[in-house]
């Protein structure tokens, strides 16, 4: 199994067979309004130019363009 270019939040360790390079594990994703449910991020996220651009993906939630070589993690692209 293969999770790349996530923010994990893990108390124990994962399996051995799951492969996790390319992942931020246990840090604050830094949302402007997480008690508001806003999940943009703040610009000293640890998500943003963290993601993987994907095919046919070209932007966010709010009509934003997402980077094609490095986006951010997430469903909204940092601007």
């Amino acid at each position: 199994v293969k999770v790349s270019h996530c923010l994990i939040k893990a108390t124990e360790a994962l399996p051995a067979y799951v492969d996790t390079s390319g992942n931020i594990f246990n840090g604050d994703p830094m949302f402007v309004k997480r008690e508001k449910m806003d999940f943009h991020v703040e610009a000293n996220s640890p998500a943003v130019n963290k993601g993987l651009a994907i095919p046919g993906i070209t932007e966010d939630l709010d009509g934003i363009t997402r980077s094609a070589i490095s986006p951010t993690i997430g469903c909204y692209e940092f601007h």
